[in-house]
């Protein structure tokens, strides 16, 4: 393919059809975005990882067309996520740079010493349609990479372990949904106790208890599972041996107290205002 006539070819389809953006990537025909919807071209072929690096050879002003670039791809990759990268590299003096599966420019890379991993916080845009991820060298050179890696970012972190020793960790299955920063709601399956994890800096007002629990037992936490300690030197764990217990409630309580204090303030707010319009009322009559 000559990438050069190719390129050509696909900026005059944007501006013949008016459209905005320009899109390829391996394993998929190009796409141009017009009036804010993006339309696949249908005609034209199925790019390969060499197709791509050598229209981005193109796009970069790169000579060698795809010598410049190598590609990886976030495995199971999500848009909504956040991963941590990590590029270990040969030579510090490589002036390299980071490009999403759009092309898009992430970062420039420029580790101060080989033996230390530069490391970046890609947050994908909405646009991005798949993990690919390049690096790219300003010259001929491929990049001298030692490793590529990336690493799904996930905070807090909620995990059930059901035995630690030196050389073997089990995690036990445990699904969660945050409702707000303060409040999640813990599905776990265990046969065995389990130590459950959470991965914010320690508090003893982070509080788990059972989720269906009668509303008086509720209010006073009756039922909190009370063994609650710290691990790894700051984060929150409790053991929890209740193996006929899969449904949890992970609260920090003093958002408990702000919410019932804002309802005593409502009341005696409103009640306030009631007396004074009595109050008032009783002097004009």
């Amino acid at each position: 393919m000559d990438y050069k006539k190719k390129l050509e070819e696909l900026i005059l389809t944007v501006i013949r059809e008016n459209g905005s953006d320009l899109h390829f990537g391996t394993g998929r025909v190009p796409s141009i975005r017009v009036a804010g919807e993006l339309i696949f071209l249908a005609k034209q072929p199925v790019f390969t990882s060499e197709d791509t690096l050598g229209i981005l050879g193109e796009v970069l002003s790169l000579p060698g067309g795809d010598a410049g670039c190598i590609e990886g791809v976030i495995s199971n990759f999500k848009v909504n996520n956040n991963y941590e990268i990590i590029v270990q590299i040969a030579d510090k003096t490589q002036k390299l740079s980071l490009y999403d599966s759009l092309h898009t420019k992430l970062m420039g890379i420029y580790p101060m010493e080989v033996s230390v991993p530069f490391r970046f916080v890609y947050r994908p845009d909405s646009n991005v349609s798949d993990g690919s991820l390049l690096i790219c060298s300003q010259d001929r050179d491929i990049p001298n990479i030692v490793s590529l890696q990336s690493y799904e970012m996930i905070s807090p972190v909620l995990k059930a372990v059901t035995n630690i020793s030196l050389d073997k960790i089990d995690n036990a299955q445990v699904d969660y949904k945050k409702i707000n920063p303060t409040y999640y709601e813990v599905s776990t399956a265990s046969k065995d106790p389990y130590i459950l994890v959470l991965r914010e800096r320690f508090s003893p007002f982070w509080i788990l208890h059972p989720k269906n629990s009668p509303w008086y037992k509720n209010i006073f936490l009756r039922e909190r599972v009370d063994n609650h300690f710290a691990i790894n030197g700051y984060e929150n764990a409790w053991l929890v041996d209740k193996t006929d217990q899969a449904e949890w409630v992970l609260e920090y309580i003093p958002q408990r107290l702000f919410y019932a204090g804002s309802v005593i303030s409502i009341i005696t707010l409103v009640l306030s205002l009631g007396l004074v319009l009595k109050h008032n009322g009783k002097k004009h009559s």
